[in-house]
């Protein structure tokens, strides 16, 4: 079994840095009126699906040798409004540039992301197991400058 992983660390308000082995990216959850450090772990999440998606659509328009020159993938989620406020739609939108591209073939390396290789859009789609875990650090008395 193949396992990933990464750690989230707060700096401060809603504003944490991820890391993901030698990959940094701040992540935040502005509120109304303050400007936000980073996209919010929603917007991620759709980021994901969509970058999963494209790089098995490109891959398998290569290998069916489409003459692809530019591919844009949109995403737009729209969300539930009670909390957890999950996503309830993504639609996905395949801009395929190139001349002489099959609708066929885009159709076809589209549904296979879909249906077989693209492990975000499967974790989407599947009930995924997610167990949480409790590690308190003391860090001694307040204003204690002990190690």
């Amino acid at each position: 079994m193949l396992t990933k992983s990464a750690s989230v660390t707060w700096l401060k308000d809603m504003t944490f840095v991820a890391q993901m082995g030698a990959h940094h990216l701040l992540v935040d959850s502005a509120p109304e009126g303050r400007a936000s450090y980073g996209p919010s772990p929603m917007e991620l999440a759709l980021t994901s699906l969509a970058t999963c998606t494209a790089m098995d659509v490109i891959s398998i328009l290569h290998k069916q040798r489409q003459p692809v020159t530019g591919l844009v993938t949109r995403i737009e989620g729209e969300r539930a409004a009670d909390h957890p406020r999950r996503y309830t739609r993504v639609t996905v939108t395949f801009e395929v540039h190139g001349r002489g591209v099959s609708r066929e073939a885009v159709e076809r390396a589209v549904a296979l992301s879909d249906e077989k290789y693209c492990s975000v859009t499967a974790t989407f789609r599947e009930p995924t197991e997610v167990v949480s875990r409790i590690e308190l650090v003391d860090d001694g008395p307040a204003g204690s400058t002990a190690p």
